[in-house]
């Protein structure tokens, strides 16, 4: 699941970014992310995305808690 991996967030503009990237410019998207991540990172991400894992909640909740008290510092 990417849904929370690092190498999968990317700060868009509110919606007109994501509309044009879900749509019809969809290899707009992943040439970003390949100038992004490198094409390896970007293979690797996709590899992810397209392995199945089990959903673990409270794996997540752990995970950014964590994350939440990094910045808290």
């Amino acid at each position: 699941m990417t849904r929370y991996d690092d190498d999968n967030v990317s700060l868009l503009c509110n919606l007109p970014c994501h509309r044009r990237w879900e749509g019809e410019e969809r290899s707009d998207y992943t040439e970003y992310m390949i100038n992004r991540l490198g094409q390896k990172g970007f293979e690797e991400l996709t590899e992810r995305a397209n392995t199945y894992k089990r959903r673990n909640d409270d794996e997540t909740e752990t995970n950014l808690k964590e994350r939440l008290k990094l910045l808290e510092v």
